[in-house]
């Protein structure tokens, strides 16, 4: 590449001298002034050694630093670095540090509070914890963590275990979600059942889905007692030793108001029937010399309702029994 060359002042180089080219930058020597550019013939822009960025005077000499603008004193790295940034060998680095310290790690202290690269994704089971651990070492009974998907879940544990249902043990002993409105009769049932398949003989499920008796009431009324009726059918009725009830036109009559037949009758009645009672008895029998001198029976009529309880007694009915014979 040819150069052109222009010389400045009364003398030049002598024939067959050739210009030195400098590729460094002087430094002054001596002068005050900055050397000449050979290639410009103008003075060299360069900062005086002693001069920092600032303008202030310092030597760099000895390495040091200052940690900010407003620092005072400069000085080494090991004394501008503290707490968790350390010198080791020369060079800044945390303390504690590695220069490999493998897979998902995490830069914290340990149990003992010493800093370093843990294991990252190890946790403690609460304060008192002095041992880190993966989750399936810090899970137990009924919480585990899954191996194929990595997760917690309770221990027979479904994503979709359907409405109403509970956690809990099978009959077996097995835990997973189950029937939540299924009821077990005892400790020995072994087949969980809604109350419909649990209830038996008198004791029903009605249409509102609520137990009572076969044929229950709400307001039975007052003196009566659960049982069964003449049919049969399971209800409230009125209890025994009560006020009789009035057995009305639907009643059996033994006897009668007369003499009747000698021939003795076969009739029977039972408490409990369809219909109450009326019994003719005789009260008393009468005989007066001093008067007609006729033998009379005297009846009265007792009514009772179903259940045998007696519910009225007649006036007394007299009957002729015999009339004495003219001598």
């Amino acid at each position: 590449m040819a150069i052109s060359v222009r010389h400045f002042g009364n003398r030049q180089p002598a024939e067959g001298v050739e210009p030195l080219r400098i590729e460094t930058n002087p430094r002054l020597p001596f002068g005050k002034k900055n050397p000449i550019d050979w290639t410009t013939g103008k003075h060299m822009p360069l900062r005086k050694p002693e001069e920092d960025d600032d303008g202030s005077s310092s030597s760099n000499t000895d390495e040091k630093v200052k940690g900010s603008a407003t620092d005072a004193a400069a000085g080494f790295l090991d004394a501008k670095v503290a707490k968790s940034i350390v010198v080791d060998s020369d060079a800044l680095q945390l303390d504690g540090d590695a220069t490999t310290p493998g897979n998902n790690k995490l830069y914290g202290t340990n149990v003992s509070g010493s800093k370093g690269w843990l294991d990252g994704h190890k946790v403690m089971a609460d304060s008192d914890d002095a041992t880190p651990g993966y989750l399936d070492a810090k899970v137990a009974k009924s919480v585990v963590v899954v191996a194929v998907d990595d997760v917690i879940e309770l221990d027979g544990d479904v994503a979709a275990p359907g409405n109403f249902k509970v956690y809990g043990t099978n009959g077996s002993g097995t835990k997973g979600f189950q029937d939540g409105n299924k009821v077990l009769a005892d400790s020995s049932d072994t087949t969980p059942g809604y109350l419909d398949a649990k209830v038996a003989k008198s004791i029903v499920i009605s249409a509102g889905d609520q137990i009572e008796l076969d044929g229950d009431e709400a307001a039975p009324g007052n003196s009566k007692v659960y049982g069964t009726t003449d049919a049969g059918v399971k209800g409230w009725g009125d209890a025994p030793g009560g006020a009789a009830d009035n057995p009305g036109a639907s009643i059996t009559t033994i006897g009668a108001a007369t003499e009747g037949s000698e021939t003795a009758s076969s009739d029977t009645w039972t408490a409990g029937t369809a219909n109450g009672l009326a019994e003719w008895y005789v009260s008393r029998e009468v005989y007066n010399d001093a008067g007609d001198e006729i033998l009379y029976s005297f009846l009265r009529k007792r009514t009772y309702d179903k259940y045998g309880r007696l519910y009225s007694v007649s006036g007394e009915t007299r009957v002729t029994v015999e009339t004495p014979e003219e001598p």
